[in-house]
């Protein structure tokens, strides 16, 4: 070994170091360290100190980690020795543990994770906290590890959440509670590992924000909201009557519900389905619990303002004051003295007086309501007209339901049904049968929902036709052999294991079944447009003039915690408002708009 270095050491510094720098540093280190004094001081230089590649490139360019054998004398006898003169260390990531642990980089400022599988990575370090703290020290020692951990977060997310794709549509917890256990499972690493440091939270956030945004079941159904509709779907699942989850635990499960609201893009899509199957348990009374459905309001309304969550506090409002109503109502007709409120009937009559533009409800169609009913709700628009005088109410009888029971029947049973069925029911007080024309005729029920209503009643065979067999009945009635001029009667054979028996079925796009989709995907652009056209008018009211880029830079910056809007509708919004004169192009630079006060 001496005489291989005879000639090194004849050599002058100059030439010694300039024949050294054609060199692989690490094999200078490696192979001068602990040789000599002289050579010792050689190998000391920052040319071969700051900078080290501690892995090994093979002629396909693929890096590999040094030798065990090198590995291990370059930890024990060089990086110790030059710890404090390295800068930047070029590492493959199976060393990084071994090579950061062996002592203090008091001046590393960088570092290169080369074949960073993150999932191998971390199982590096049964610490992970341990790796926090070393590479915390170094400037920008974090980024290479977040940008991996950032990866491996999507990586395992987009996964996990495209192999619920064939179940999702039908079974949103399914894909909700897949996005949670990723971000719980993540989170923790951050939380118990990173100390929350925000370049990692920042990893995570823009981890979960992609795969949530952006995935198989967003792409199937080629709208990028389809995540902000499930989420909604998923609440109605956890907030309703029958969900098979403790009180005590629900509010934990709307923290994890804000978890992913606060990642979804297009919040009002969320909004919109979130509304309309509110209004469902409420008006159909499903609600596991109002504090829980106001605690949710509230975390809305902090997340997104007061304006967001508006619709939905005015919708408990109502039903609150409607309690308050119905109450003093009662008490009035009791008092006998009070002759235009008595009434001979004996209905068993509650009611919900809602604000009309709070709520998701469609125009009321035509209908004939039941004689047996019309005292009660004259009774109660004559109440209602005395003490808000100038309000008119509009009755939605497609959402309303009653019991009926039947006296014909031994036992007596008692039959809930929809408004709709009730007064298909009632025309049997007065008629043994009657032909479909005559009922549809008297109902005035639209002939969709008679459909639907007709063929429920015959398959529970509380009514009956001769003509058909009530097991193959479909809602098309010519399909099912039912004729205008058939005759339908009350079935007196008519028996159940229940006493008490829920005939209800969805009409159409009622309250029972409020999400139709491609009508609340439709309004959503049209609430769109309009809220786009409110902020280019605020926008240029401030600044008088502006040019189009920057405007619509400055449209999407208001409206990005709402919802991404899109440039071709921006740019339709403004030439909207041009047309409504509230903006003009300038003369001679197109692309520059005025404000027309």
């Amino acid at each position: 070994m001496k005489s291989s270095f005879i000639h090194l050491n004849d050599l002058p510094d100059e030439i010694l170091i300039y024949i050294l720098k054609k060199l692989n540093n690490i094999e200078v280190l490696y192979s001068l360290i602990g040789v000599n004094d002289r050579l010792n001081k050689i190998a000391n230089d920052s040319i071969f100190t700051n900078h080290l590649i501690l892995m090994k490139y093979l002629s396909n360019d693929s890096i590999y980690p040094l030798a065990n054998s090198k590995l291990d004398r370059l930890c024990s006898k060089v990086l110790p020795l030059i710890h404090n003169k390295i800068e930047w260390l070029n590492i493959e990531s199976s060393s990084i543990k071994r090579i950061l642990l062996v002592t203090n980089y008091s001046n590393l400022h960088g570092i290169g994770l080369y074949n960073t599988n993150m999932k191998k990575f971390l199982s590096i370090f049964t610490d992970l906290h341990v790796l926090f703290k070393l590479v915390n020290r170094i400037e920008k020692g974090n980024e290479p590890i977040q940008k991996a951990f950032e990866k491996q977060i999507y990586d395992i997310g987009i996964d996990v959440v495209n192999r619920t794709s064939a179940t999702a549509n039908k079974d949103p917890k399914t894909y909700i509670e897949a996005i949670i256990e990723i971000y719980v499972r993540f989170f923790k690493v951050v939380k118990e590992a990173f100390d929350c440091e925000h370049g990692y939270m920042t990893a995570l956030d823009r981890a979960c924000g992609k795969f949530i945004n952006d995935n198989a079941i967003v792409k199937e159904a080629q709208k990028s909201a389809k995540s902000a509709e499930l989420l909604a779907r998923y609440c109605d699942l956890i907030l309703r009557k029958g969900n098979k989850i403790e009180l005590g635990d629900i509010e934990e499960k709307i923290n994890e519900i804000m978890i992913v609201f606060n990642y979804i893009q297009d919040k009002d899509i969320f909004q919109k389905f979130y509304g309309r199957l509110l209004a469902k348990r409420l008006v159909e009374q499903l609600s596991v619990s109002d504090d829980c459905e106001e605690s949710l309001i509230t975390k809305l309304r902090a997340t997104c303002g007061f304006e967001y969550a508006s619709k939905l506090q005015r919708m408990f409002q109502d039903i609150r004051l409607s309690t308050s109503l119905i109450k003093e109502y009662k008490t009035i007709k009791e008092c006998k003295t009070i002759e235009e409120y008595k009434t001979n009937g004996e209905v068993d009559f509650s009611v919900m007086v809602l604000t009309s533009n709070s709520w998701p409800f469609t125009t009321p169609p035509i209908f004939n309501l039941p004689t047996e009913l019309k005292p009660a709700l004259d009774d109660f628009g004559a109440f209602y007209s005395k003490k808000f005088s100038g309000r008119q109410l509009k009755c939605l009888f497609q959402y309303s339901k009653g019991e009926l029971q039947t006296l014909y029947t031994k036992p007596k049973y008692i039959l809930q049904v929809s408004t709709y069925q009730m007064a298909v029911l009632l025309l049997f007080n007065e008629f043994e049968n009657m032909t479909v024309q005559k009922m549809l005729d008297t109902t005035q029920i639209t002939p969709e929902s008679f459909a639907q209503v007709l063929v429920g009643l015959l398959k529970s065979k509380v009514l009956t036709c001769a003509e058909i067999n009530p097991d193959t009945l479909n809602e098309n009635l010519d399909e099912s052999g039912i004729r205008p001029n058939s005759i339908i009667e009350i079935s007196q054979n008519f028996r159940s294991n229940k006493i008490k028996i829920n005939l209800i079925k969805p009409i159409g796009t009622s309250v029972q079944n409020p999400v139709d989709t491609k009508s609340i995907y439709k309004s959503i652009i049209e609430d769109r447009k309009i809220v786009i056209q409110a902020a280019i008018v605020r926008i240029m009211k401030a600044r008088k003039q502006l040019k189009h880029t920057l405007l619509v830079q400055e449209v999407i910056q208001q409206l990005n915690s709402r919802f991404k809007p899109e440039i071709p509708m921006i740019k339709q919004c403004i030439d909207l408002l041009i047309e409504k004169e509230y903006l003009e192009r300038n003369q001679k630079e197109r692309d520059l708009f005025h404000y027309l006060a």
